[in-house]
Parts: structure tokens; C-alpha cells; sequence
């Protein structure tokens, strides 16, 4: 079923060109984040914005929506005609312009806002947070509709904070869509979405194009290009460096990738004149976290169901299943944020819950999560958020040893990060500031790393320097779990693998045979 197309649709009859932009800088905080931007999107095109972390593809798309403001020493301007008149004033773009993006995404988890799945849908028409009045009959069967296509229709009364990444990421495109915007801007749309929901959204964004909106796509995965991308612009250092035809960049689409790990050796800082805690002193066979009989609920909704699991050391494991299949909530379980129901039991490094704090526990555990970049909504430095990882806090509230700047300092040298470090993290692109958070889980030197999905929102050459170093990490004896939808991302010393489906454990063994048998 698709949705129905508005058959005076605002694209209809506008003239050729719909917005342009000519001879652009953007300063943000002192610093310029673009340079002579020329851009124009045409009547029919649908575009790609490419390029590495920090290349400034979104703070481009917020420039074209009129979220920030050229520089006032710009010797240009920006002309929009959505609506069949001309204007230079981003009046009203935002909303004929809507987004769905990781940031979007984030906004809602960071301040807590406490709405169902339909009503998040319902909240695109006005384009506001909270719903101010209900929908008429025709609204809600559009909304039902966009659901329906979007295989959505199933959590429409669900909490949106309780959903996974690909289960809000369908409720939030089903929100931009429901007025059928001329133009709908996705910025790194896919991250977080296992191979099927993909596949979904990629037809639904055809039927989107050939309803008449078009499309703004960023990406750092040439091979998630939809199909109706017609026009490609990358971007470099603030800079345009080629836009055109997508047939113009037939041979950098076609050309194969080499594999994402092809160098291990790295040297891995240490603490000074110490060694880590366990990393350096758990034996062969060692059980790290065993989990027996657990069933886990989240608002009285059994979320895991009769977990029985364990880890030993030198053992790392991935862990794999499609969206809403329990995986963000397994690591929870790992790092201590969930608990068993009455009757099962979980033990980290040999003692159970009762025995040690969850204080005590995170300096041995690691944590990177989406989830957690989203709850650090403080004015920090990025050096300053490294440094909160030795206190396991969202912000930083206690003074930091010389010892903990120390080590905070060699982690930031070692990562190439040294100018992000300086920057407050709120002007980091999303890329950026998941580097600044993998620093972060690493200062106390964990025995064992959690990693929820960690590749997201960083380019090619940054995450074959990211699975490199976790590869270097687990031949030290650091024991990691890494969560994906892309086996291509996990590293050799991978070991083991489970795969969730519905909260329930279905497969679980060795990597190889796991992988082969596509569980």
C-alpha cells in the first residue's frame, strides 16, 4: 500500500530551479566550517552530499534549511522557491524541507520526550515537538499508510524512547513525510538499520521520489546510494570539490573497496609506570560475565527472554539480529543499566550484582552506544568528555587527577584527535564526536569493551584506523563486544557470535560457523 499522492503536489509547478546558493562561507564559534559555497538543486533532482567526518556535509544541510546563517562577510546569498515564490529569507523552509537524521534522533532521547509512535507522526504536521490537536480522519489514514509501507504500523503505540535506532528511525521518516514535503533531507540515514529495513526504506524512498518530493541523501556508504539519487556533491575541508550527474562519478560508485582491516600492529598507550587492571591479568578459560536464566524487562514489557550466555577470556564476540531485536538492551545488561528479573543472575569478573557497585563494575567495562552519545547534552570540551569516562558520568562534575589528564592526553594523541579535543562537543560532527567517545571508553584501560553499533557516522579511512585499534585492543587481552548489521566491520580476533531475534538468543558459537550459517 503506498501513500496516497497529493496530485497538487507544491513541486508541480514550480519553475526550474528551486533553491541556490551562491558564494557562501559559514563561521561557527570563531572557526569557518564552509568556504565559497555555488550550489543549486534543480526541479527533478535528487542529490548526494559525500565526504569525510568534518567535511561539513551537515552543517551544509543547515545552511540550506536556514538553521544557521552565512557568515555576514559572505559575498553571496541563498534564494529558495518552494512555494511558487522566490525568497531569500529561509521563512518557512523548514518545514517544506524536513529532516530525519542521527542528531533528530538524539534530540528526542537527550530531553526525554515521553510520546507514542503515532503521536511522534502525527507532531509533522505542525512540525513541532508535542501534538497541539488531534488529526483529522483523513491525516491519521495517511499516517497509517506511511506506516504500513514503512512495515512501522505494529509500533504506532509504542514509546519512541523505547524503540532501537531502525525502529525510530521508520517513525521519524514517517513523520517527515506525512505532508509530503517538496524535499526531504536524510543525513546519514542509514546508520542503524539491519540489510532488510534498509532494503524497505530504499523502496519507499523511490516511492517517495516518484511521488514528487525530492531528495537530500548524506552518506559515508557508497554502496547505500538509492537508486534515485541523480546528482552527487563532495565536499572537503569546508569545500565543494565536484558536484554533477551521478554519471560523472560512475567510476568512483563502481570502483571495489579494499578490506577494511589490512594493517594490525598499533601501539596501545598505557597507563604511566602501571599496567591495566585486569586486561593484563585474566587467565586462558577465565569466565569474564556469565548470564543464566535472565529475563529482563524494560515498563513491565519482557524485553530478553531466558538469556543463558557467558564469556571467558580472550573470547570477543559479536553480536548480531535485526532492529528491535535486543541487542542495545544485552549491553545494558553487560555494563550494569539492567538488571535480571527475580530467579536469574548475572556475574562480572566472578561476583554478582550484590557484591560490587555499578561504579566499581564501569571501571572495568568500556561503553560506546549511540545512546550514550546522545545523552551528553553539556557544554564540554571534547578533552572534557574524555575525561568524564573516569568518573562513568554524562558530564564532567569532579576534578580530574594530573594522572587521568595524562592518559586522556596520550588517548587523544593516539587517535589524531588533538583539535577536536579543544572544540565544545556540540560542534563536532557526528563522526567527530563518536571519536571523542571512543577515547572516552578507553582511558581506564577496560577489561572488557562494549561497542553498540560504533562504526556509525564515521568515514571509510577513520573506521579502518577505528577497527585497527580495536584489533590492537583485543590482542592485548581486552575482550570485546561489538554489535553490528554489517559483518564486513568485524575484525579478525573476533571469535564468537550470537544473534538475537525477539529478545530470545537463537544461535551462539563459534564466529565462523555462525557467520556461514547466516544466524
Amino acid at each position: 500500500m503506498h501513500p496516497k499522492i497529493d496530485q497538487n503536489h507544491p513541486n508541480a509547478s514550480l519553475p526550474k530551479s528551486l533553491l541556490h546558493l551562491n558564494n557562501l562561507d559559514v563561521v561557527l564559534e570563531g572557526r569557518q566550517i564552509l568556504s565559497d559555497i555555488n550550489w543549486t538543486l534543480n526541479k527533478g533532482e535528487n542529490w548526494a552530499f559525500l565526504g569525510g567526518n568534518g567535511a561539513g556535509k551537515t552543517t551544509l544541510i543547515r545552511l540550506i534549511r536556514g538553521e544557521i546563517w552565512p557568515s555576514p562577510s559572505s559575498r553571496g546569498s541563498r534564494m529558495y522557491c518552494l512555494n511558487g515564490e522566490t525568497q531569500s529569507a529561509p521563512i518557512g523552509v523548514r518545514k517544506m524541507m524536513p529532516i530525519v537524521s542521527a542528531d533528530l534522533q538524539d534530540l528526542y532521547c537527550r530531553n526525554r520526550w515521553r510520546l507514542n509512535c503515532e503521536d511522534v507522526v502525527y507532531t509533522g504536521l505542525t512540525d513541532s515537538v508535542w501534538l497541539f490537536q488531534p488529526p483529522n480522519a483523513a491525516q491519521k489514514e495517511e499516517a497509517e499508510a506511511i506506516m504500513e509501507l514503512l512495515g512501522a504500523e505494529h509500533l504506532k503505540k509504542r514509546s519512541f524512547l523505547e524503540l532501537s535506532r531502525g525502529e525510530a528511525r521508520k517513525i521519524l521518516i514517517a513523520r517527515a513525510m506525512i505532508t509530503h514535503p517538496p524535499i526531504l533531507v536524510l543525513d546519514e540515514f542509514c546508520n542503524g538499520l539491519d540489510a532488510p529495513t534498509r532494503k524497505t526504506m530504499f523502496s519507499f524512498l523511490e516511492a517517495v521520489t516518484q511521488s514528487g518530493t525530492q531528495i537530500v541523501y548524506v552518506t559515508h556508504r557508497l554502496n547505500e546510494l538509492p537508486p534515485s539519487i541523480t546528482h552527487i556533491l563532495r565536499l572537503e575541508n569546508g569545500r565543494i570539490i565536484q558536484q554533477g550527474p551521478r554519471d560523472e562519478f560512475r567510476d568512483v560508485l563502481a570502483s571495489q573497496d579494499p578490506p577494511l582491516i589490512h594493517r594490525l600492529a598499533r601501539t596501545i598507550p598505557d597507563h604511566e609506570g602501571s599496567k591495566p587492571n585486569l586486561s593484563t591479568s585474566h587467565e586462558n578459560g577465565q569466565v569474564l560475565i556469565e548470564i543464566k536464566n535472565a529475563d529482563i524487562y524494560r515498563k513491565h514489557r519482557k524485553v530478553l527472554h531466558n538469556l543463558h550466555w557467558k564469556m571467558k577470556a580472550n573470547e570477543n564476540w559479536a553480536v548480531l539480529g535485526g532492529n528491535g531485536a535486543g541487542k542495545s538492551t544485552f549491553l545494558s545488561l553487560l555494563y550494569g543499566g539492567l538488571h535480571p528479573a527475580l530467579g536469574g543472575r548475572i556475574e562480572r569478573f566472578g561476583s554478582s550484582d550484590s557484591k560490587n557497585s555499578v561504579w566499581d563494575l564501569r571501571k572495568k567495562i568500556g561503553f560506546l552506544s549511540a545512546h550514550l552519545q546522545a545523552d551528553y547534552e553539556y557544554n564540554l570540551t571534547g578533552e572534557e568528555a574524555i575525561l568524564s569516562g573516569f568518573h562513568s558520568s554524562i558530564g564532567l562534575w569532579e576534578e580530574s587527577t594530573d594522572d587521568m589528564k595524562n592518559m586522556a592526553r596520550r588517548w587523544i594523541e593516539f587517535l589524531g584527535i588533538e583539535p577536536l579535543a579543544q572544540q565544545n562537543v556540540h560542534t563536532l560532527s557526528y563522526g567527530q564526536f563518536r571519536k571523542i567517545l571512543l577515547a572516552r571508553a578507553l582511558v581506564q584501560n577496560p577489561s572488557v569493551l562494549l561497542l553498540d553499533e560504533p562504526c556509525n557516522g564515521l568515514d571509510r579511512s577513520s573506521k579502518i584506523e577505528f577497527l585497527e585499534l580495536l584489533e590492537s585492543l583485543a590482542q592485548t587481552q581486552t575482550c570485546i563486544v561489538f554489535v553490528t548489521h554489517h559483518p564486513e566491520e568485524l575484525i579478525p580476533s573476533i571469535t564468537h557470535a550470537m544473534t538475537l531475534d525477539r529478545g530470545r538468543i537463537t544461535a551462539q558459537g563459534d564466529k565462523a560457523r555462525i557467520l556461514a550459517n547466516g544466524r
